[in-house]
């Protein structure tokens, strides 16, 4: 906090923390002006400010920036209004650090980014789908070619609903997840939206995101193979490194009450 007097641009009085996010002491910042102890980086943005403060207006968090006496920028809310004593008119600023936050802010949205085109642009098909209803909320392009349909026919509706698999393979394959917290490489049956159904190298893990259980599912179409009952034995398969850095990039994003299923080709 900061208080100043707009006519000659004094600082009056300044609290600890100003004095910390501006990097000066306390005795520089009262023998000098505002215009040399806050260094906005964008003077355009602080004199509308005070054009707007000195009009009347109230300023409530005012996004901007300033550069620290050490030469970091830093990212501020300001907010500021006018006290009157007597004929004196003076003005509290408050400045609130916000650098951390949207550091973290653009951390986030730049992850989200990085998910969502490799997401899109992944060899495999992938859904997400909450837990424990395992309604999809999201497939990306190959999702919808494997199945047959597009995304907004299948978001909103379950692996059942969509005849994807049954009741039974639903319950087998959670009771395993359940007890050994994954599943690797075993086969299933995945059927289209056209009836067709394909023998799949499944394979899935139950993880803890937000707070909140979910399960990463990978099912790698197993082509040229005649379609056997569904049974939860191991699968020997191939390599397949692509779907593995999905499933671990998809790991690393805290998307709330999901499930991710990966199904494939296998070449």
């Amino acid at each position: 906090i900061i208080l100043t007097r707009p006519r000659d641009h004094r600082i009056l009085e300044i609290n600890d923390a100003a004095l910390i996010l501006l990097g000066v002491t306390r005795e520089d910042a009262l023998a000098k002006s505002t215009l040399e102890t806050i260094r906005w980086a964008d003077d355009a943005v602080r004199d509308e400010a005070r054009r707007r403060v000195l009009a009347g207006e109230r300023v409530i968090d005012q996004p901007g920036q300033l550069n620290s006496h050490d030469g970091t920028l830093r990212d501020t809310l300001n907010s500021a209004v006018v006290i009157r004593f007597g004929a004196e008119v003076l003005l509290m600023l408050t400045i609130r650090d916000v650098t951390a936050q949207l550091t973290q802010q653009r951390a986030l949205a730049d992850s989200e980014e990085r998910f969502a085109k490799a997401f899109q642009s992944s060899q495999e098909a992938i859904g997400i789908s909450h837990l424990p209803d395992g309604r999809l909320v999201s497939v990306n392009r190959r999702f919808e070619a494997l199945y047959g349909a597009p995304a907004a026919e299948m978001v909103g509706k379950t692996a059942m609903e969509l005849g994807i698999w049954g009741a039974e393979t639903r319950k087998l394959l959670l009771g395993r997840l359940e007890a050994e917290g994954k599943i690797r490489d075993v086969e299933l049956q995945f059927r289209t939206r056209s009836g067709e159904t394909r023998v799949c190298a499944y394979s899935a893990e139950i993880l803890e995101l937000g707070g909140e259980r979910h399960a990463i599912e990978e099912a790698l179409q197993s082509l040229g193979r005649s379609v056997k009952a569904f049974e939860l034995v191991p699968l020997v398969t191939g390599s397949h490194a692509h779907g593995r850095a999905v499933s671990l990039h998809l790991r690393r994003h805290q998307q709330a009450g999901v499930v991710v299923l990966v199904a494939g080709h296998r070449q």
